[in-house]
């Protein structure tokens, strides 16, 4: 993430789910194995993306559905798993 000071605000303010996100999309970006970057997009999908997942976070609904519809298709091998699949929802959360 570029900016530190909103990482520690996130952190020990009102957004654990928002930081930990950023955390998570922070990881996958850094991923360079397929295998690697395809298990950890699926828990941050299962955890942050999907309606009612744990710790779900506070998209826009068509947000959500795009970030879903390019991870099935990046899971149906029709595209790969690229280190941008999670920006637009990172883009959201860094603007809360």
């Amino acid at each position: 993430m570029k900016c530190k000071k909103k990482k520690f605000f996130f952190k020990t303010h009102f957004f654990p789910k928002s930081y930990e996100f950023l955390e998570q999309v922070d990881d996958y970006m850094l991923l360079r194995s397929t295998v690697n970057r395809i298990q950890k997009a699926k828990k941050i999908v299962e955890t942050f993306i999907l309606p009612g997942s744990p710790a779900e976070i506070n998209l826009p609904q068509k947000t959500r559905v795009d970030v879903l519809e390019a991870y099935e298709d990046a899971r149906l091998n029709k595209t790969p798993f690229l280190p941008t699949l999670f920006n637009a929802a990172q883009t959201i959360v860094h603007h809360e």
